[in-house]
């Protein structure tokens, strides 16, 4: 006779508390969020939230996310079959599990751009609430105001450190005024620009570089110019004039755009290209910076140019051609690289521009905003080659650090062990411009994560650079210069 059964399970399932963490994110949930708020939850918690009995605010917007995607009632009814239509996450384990295998793609959407605001969890128990981020135009505003307070005096950017003021400066002030709707900054900063950096003897382009003493005077420090800059106060001038109607400003880009056409564009083989300063082909050599090439900005000139023998979109088409052979014999883009006419082949140009020429830096990376630029404005093709000779090397890289860091070298080695914003916007454009799977976790780590939700601003570091050209991504990303071009 059988007079007992014995046996062991040695499971941690059986003595952990999965419950307390729900518990108490629920009833944080009764203190802090409105009734009527759309909750994406886990099915476990349904009954407390839609149906509690212990006097708990009714949450009849609180549906199982498995609900949001696939029951028509819901996605359709309910949230208009908009994911920004879901106001917060409650994120638990099998949610993110769900996320990870993607099979809940509605939800996806919603929680690459949440950001958690309470964490209850414990004992490897998930339990967090995410508050999903709607009005991007609202942080990108706030974000502005407090730039201007801190940085822009009468039409100036100033770097505070060495009162510095750059072309570069100024034309990313241009555009983030265009983007936050802001005539006012725009008007002062454009007459700054006008009047104290378009000084040239040779031509209207900008010096590049100058600062103000303790006197208030403007002194200039390099009297070269920043092609790249030029681009983008022209480009600046041409939204403004039609985003406000204001032609003087497309006239005032016109003359720019002249000189850059006359002092910069130069052929390359059979196809045109754009040079940084002063075409050198005397020398038989010609310095080209990859930043430079700014296809989308081309095609907005060739809009508006009635010089027909400029050939503005010759020069936005054939540009991809000329960063396609640049990357032949390259892991990466480079910073800068000289061209040979005489055997028509690439060269580092460590001897002009130092030992990092060849690197992939802060410079290069800026190369993929201005071709993911052309893409949302005209949906242009003619980047493939370059994006799938780019694409595995920064994927593999986010996939294996979680980062990716500020410079590389051409072997593909880190030179820098830390991460920029300015250079997360590069790669960012390069995730959304190949369509990669990789935009989402990256934007939500590298953007979303850096959204004060107290002061309803983005939170990048005091680097002005990384403020600036991290608010212009920011703000691509979000359309803000869409229809603008018409």
């Amino acid at each position: 006779m059988l007079s007992s059964l014995q046996f062991g399970y040695n499971s941690k399932a059986l003595y952990r508390d999965e419950v307390t963490p729900y518990k108490e994110l629920i009833s944080w949930i009764n203190k802090n969020i409105p009734e009527d708020a759309h909750i994406s939850i886990d099915c476990g918690v349904y009954m407390d939230l839609q149906f509690p009995t212990n006097g708990n605010k009714v949450y009849k917007n609180a549906d199982w996310y498995w609900k949001n995607d696939y029951d028509p009632e819901i996605r359709v009814d309910k949230l208009k079959d908009n994911p920004l239509n879901i106001d917060y996450i409650f994120e638990t384990f099998q949610y993110l599990s769900d996320i990870d295998s993607d099979a809940t793609p509605f939800n996806k959407l919603a929680y690459y751009e949440s950001k958690k605001i309470v964490d209850f969890s414990k004992s490897g128990i998930t339990s967090n609430l995410l508050q999903v981020i709607k009005d991007k135009q609202i942080i990108s505003n706030n974000t502005w105001s407090k730039y201007v307070k801190d940085y822009i005096k009468g039409g100036a950017n100033i770097n505070k450190k060495n009162q510095e003021v750059s072309s570069q400066s100024q034309s990313y002030a241009m555009l983030r005024s265009i983007m936050n709707n802001d005539l006012t900054t725009f008007n002062s900063a454009w007459f700054w620009t006008k009047n104290n950096l378009q000084k040239r003897d040779t031509d209207k382009l900008f010096i590049s570089q100058a600062s103000i003493n303790e006197s208030n005077e403007v002194v200039i420090t390099n009297p070269q110019t920043s092609t790249e800059s030029d681009l983008d106060i022209a480009l600046s001038l041409i939204i403004a004039g039609k985003k406000w109607s204001y032609n003087n400003y497309i006239e005032d880009a016109l003359i720019i755009i002249k000189d850059i056409y006359a002092n910069r564009v130069v052929t390359l083989g059979s196809n045109l290209a754009i040079t940084p300063f002063i075409s050198q082909k005397e020398k038989g050599i010609e310095l080209i910076s990859p930043n430079s090439f700014s296809p989308a900005h081309f095609r907005v000139f060739a809009m508006v140019d009635p010089d027909k023998t400029h050939r503005w979109n010759d020069l936005a088409f054939e540009s991809y051609k000329v960063l396609d052979s640049i990357l032949e014999n390259r892991k990466l883009i480079p910073n800068w690289i000289i061209y040979n006419y005489k055997t028509n082949k690439w060269e580092q140009a460590n001897s002009i521009m130092g030992p990092t020429s060849d690197d992939f830096g802060y410079e290069a990376s800026r190369l993929f905003w201005r071709i993911n630029l052309d893409k949302k404005l005209f949906g242009s093709k003619g980047y493939e080659n370059i994006v799938k000779k780019q694409l595995p090397f920064f994927e593999q890289e986010y996939i294996k650090r979680g980062m990716v860091f500020s410079s590389y070298n051409q072997n593909g080695e880190a030179i820098e062990s830390y991460e920029t914003t300015a250079n997360d916007a590069g790669i960012y454009s390069l995730f959304n411009l190949a369509d990669s799977n990789q935009q989402f976790p990256f934007w939500r780590s590298k953007f979303i994560e850096r959204i004060d939700l107290n002061t309803q601003s983005f939170d990048i570091t005091n680097n002005q650079y990384n403020q600036n050209y991290g608010s212009i991504i920011f703000g691509t990303k979000e359309d803000q210069f869409k229809n603008i071009i018409k």
